[in-house]
């Protein structure tokens, strides 16, 4: 689905959406927001965001972003390891 991200036009998923959704109810970093979702390309990586911010409150930005970025490093090291 076409969905338009601060001035932005992405092709996102449900679940990439969803995330979107509960990443701008917590935060208003619209620069953050965006990179969580260009890292989280797979649906796979949204759900596991979504349930890293469900655990517990509080969450900091840094947190989400590094959960983000190490969910998109692994990704790319399985595919990297494929035959």
């Amino acid at each position: 689905m076409r969905t338009k991200i601060f001035n932005y036009e992405l092709n996102l998923s449900e679940a990439r959406l969803q995330l979107l959704e509960k990443l701008s109810g917590i935060f208003d970093d619209e620069e953050m927001i965006l990179g969580v979702i260009v890292d989280a390309k797979h649906d796979d990586d949204a759900r596991a965001l979504i349930k890293f911010l469900d655990t517990e409150e509080g969450k900091s930005e840094e947190q989400v972003i590094l959960e983000a970025l190490d969910l998109s490093s692994k990704r790319k090291e399985k595919s990297s390891n494929r035959p």
